[in-house]
């Protein structure tokens, strides 16, 4: 019985793995050159998402730093 146990062990683990990352559906880089990080991030009702945060960039996507 112990020798059935190893063949079968030793043939599922044998076998590579060729599971993939799912392809990106969507993706969206926002900030500047310097630090810039979100405080809070809340789902709207129609399924997207809002962000809040801090930066100290002025240029990139921020138009401007206001302190």
């Amino acid at each position: 019985m112990s020798y059935i146990f190893l063949l079968l062990a030793l043939l599922f683990t044998s076998f590579p793995s060729f599971s993939q990352a799912p392809p990106i559906q969507w993706q969206k880089n926002l900030g500047g050159s310097n630090n810039d990080w979100y405080t809070t991030v809340k789902i709207t009702p129609d399924g997207g998402s809002v962000f809040a945060g801090m930066t100290l960039s002025s240029d990139g996507d921020i138009g401007s730093n206001l302190g």
